[in-house]
């Protein structure tokens, strides 16, 4: 099966049984027209975007995308998101596995709403969590702590070369507290 073929069979699917619409339907036309020939193509779009869609009918006068249709559109943008939050983003295979019963019961839950456009992620990728604390975190663990590293005081006469040395070696190896009189360890972790 060619690319191509793919992609009407996938738009197909979606356009007459997701959106339960007829064969060559004003929204095939509209969506053809426009250069929308797989269901990425549309659900990036933005929201105004979708409700300006228009086609030449055959009197070549320009027929705006219905209120309907273009609320279809917006509804599987948002479905197509939610999936995607969910950690099941569609692939190229999955899409001709939604039906008309699963679309439909989205459409009338809290999920269909819980995007406004303003607001609604708009390439279908997984979203990612920030890691940044865990990246500290991971480095402050990878951190050997090596004794070896302290030297000792052999003359009063080297107290200031030898405190700022053993400061900068504490702070390195992230133990610094441990040169504060007052410091007393509370986990198990800082016992060790």
């Amino acid at each position: 099966m060619t690319t191509w073929t793919k992609k009407q069979m996938i738009m197909d699917h979606i356009l007459q049984t997701v959106f339960d619409l007829p064969a060559d339907s004003e929204l095939e036309k509209i969506l053809d027209h426009n250069g929308y020939r797989q269901p990425t193509d549309f659900v990036t779009e933005k929201d105004d975007t979708l409700d300006r869609l228009a086609y030449p009918n055959d009197a070549k006068a320009m027929v705006k995308i219905k209120k309907g249709d273009a609320g279809l559109l917006k509804s599987f943008k948002r479905y197509v998101a939610l999936q995607s939050q969910q950690g099941t983003p569609l692939e190229t295979d999955n899409w001709v596995n939604i039906t008309l019963d699963q679309f439909e019961k989205f459409q009338i839950s809290k999920a269909n709403t819980m995007y406004s456009p303003a607001t609604m992620p708009t390439p279908p990728a997984p979203i990612r969590q920030p890691f940044a604390a865990d990246v500290v975190k991971d480095f402050k663990q990878g951190i050997k702590c090596d004794i070896g590293q302290f030297l000792s005081l052999k003359d009063d006469n080297a107290w200031d070369s030898w405190n700022y040395g053993t400061i900068a070696q504490a702070r390195a190896q992230d133990i610094i507290e441990v040169l504060d009189a007052l410091y007393i360890p509370s986990t198990v972790d800082d016992i060790q």
